[in-house]
C-alpha cells in the first residue's frame, strides 16, 4: 500500500528499468521498498 504520512517515507529515487521505462520507487523508515510510478 501507498504511505499516507510523508513522515514515514525516508527516501525516493528514479531507476531507469530498461531502455524509455522510468520507476519512481520510495524507501519507507521499516526498510520496505514500494514502486511508487512507473513512466514510459
Amino acid at each position: 500500500s501507498t504511505p499516507r504520512k510523508n513522515d514515514e517515507v525516508e527516501a525516493q529515487w528514479i531507476e531507469q528499468f530498461e531502455s524509455g521505462v522510468y520507476v519512481t520507487l520510495l524507501r519507507l523508515r521499516d526498510g520496505t521498498k514500494v514502486l511508487k510510478k512507473v513512466k514510459f
